[in-house]
């Protein structure tokens, strides 16, 4: 019922492709006006409960990953996976991040993609690569790619937001592999 209520009012609803928007657990126009996707209606409340669960896990994970002092010219790929790390919270936790927001995504991508083509960062993990490439293809889904339609159910299902998402655990497995015994002791 509240379902088909939202529907009535608000016929063009936009969707933003941050958590606040938790599509899939309430009512949301997604894709076309006239095309819903959910996998269950929760009431605003246990939405916004869920919202505010993983924004404090988000904001939480981040300030003990990034703790502590950096040195930006000693050690680059550790200020670059922080300033990646932050960007991605603002992607996730912004009530206003669209599509077009995701252009941040260059850094965090940048700082993976260095780690995996320094030498002397040897062996290499797979888990991080396949996390890179995850990442980039659940990112690019988004774009027109795969055609039109294809495109927007990808954004409608959140895809953008675990591309990011995965994004983020690369650059705390670069942080936990390199620079664990300063950045992530407890």
């Amino acid at each position: 019922a509240e379902y088909l209520a939202f529907l009535k009012e608000n016929p063009k609803a936009k969707i933003h492709v941050s958590i606040k928007s938790i599509r899939l657990l309430g009512p949301s126009v997604a894709i076309q006006p006239d095309t819903h996707l959910a996998i269950a209606v929760l009431p605003q409340w246990g939405r916004d409960a869920i919202r505010y669960a993983v924004a404090a896990a988000v904001l939480l994970g981040l300030a003990v990953v990034c703790r502590g002092r950096t040195r930006p010219r000693e050690q680059p790929l550790l200020f670059g996976s922080e300033v990646g790390l932050v960007l991605i919270a603002m992607l996730l936790l912004s009530g206003l991040s669209w599509k077009a927001h995701f252009v941040t995504m260059l850094l965090p991508y940048t700082v993976l993609l260095a780690y995996l083509a320094d030498a002397r960062h040897a062996p290499r993990p797979r888990k991080l690569g396949w996390l890179l490439l995850a990442s980039f293809a659940l990112c690019t889904l988004t774009a027109d790619i795969i055609t039109p339609a294809g495109a927007d159910f990808a954004e409608a299902l959140g895809l953008i937001q675990l591309g990011a998402l995965l994004a983020g655990c690369g650059l705390v497995l670069l942080r936990i592999r390199e620079f664990a015994p300063r950045a992530i002791a407890l």
